[in-house]
C-alpha cells in the first residue's frame, strides 16, 4: 500500500532514483516529501523547468551506468548527519520556490510567445 510505502521511505536515509520514463520520475518527488536523501544519475545535461536538481546541493548525482553507486552510497552514509539537513532542507526550499502557479503559467507564457512561424488570430 502506498502508505506503508511513504512510511518506510521516510525512515530511509537514501532513496536511489533511476531514470523512468524519463530524466524525472515521481520517486524523485517522493523522497523530497519524505526528506530522504535523493541518489539518481548525474543530472547537469538534462533541462528541466523548474530545474531542481543541484549535484551536491539537492541531490548526490551517480554516473549513468550506475558504476560508482557503492562509493556515492558510502559518501552519504559517512556524511549522513550533514547531507541529510543541507540537502533535504535545500531541496524542498527549491520546490516550494519553484513550483508556484505563477511559475508555471510564466513557464508556458513564454514557451508560446517565442514560437517562430506561428501566427496570432
Amino acid at each position: 500500500e502506498f502508505r506503508t510505502y511513504m512510511e518506510k521511505l521516510a525512515q530511509s536515509k537514501i532513496c536511489i532514483s533511476p531514470f523512468g520514463q524519463g530524466e524525472l520520475c515521481f520517486r524523485d518527488y517522493e523522497a523530497m516529501l519524505s526528506g530522504t536523501i535523493l541518489l539518481k544519475p548525474d543530472q547537469s545535461r538534462i533541462k528541466t523547468a523548474p530545474d531542481m536538481f543541484e549535484e551536491g546541493r539537492t541531490y548526490i548525482g551517480c554516473k549513468h551506468d550506475w558504476s560508482d553507486l557503492e562509493e556515492k552510497i558510502e559518501y552519504i552514509l559517512d556524511n549522513f548527519s550533514e547531507l541529510n539537513e543541507k540537502l533535504t532542507l535545500n531541496i524542498r526550499d527549491k520546490f516550494i520556490q519553484s513550483y508556484t502557479v505563477e511559475n508555471f503559467c510564466m513557464h508556458y507564457y513564454n514557451l508560446f510567445s517565442n514560437l517562430s512561424n506561428i501566427e496570432k488570430s
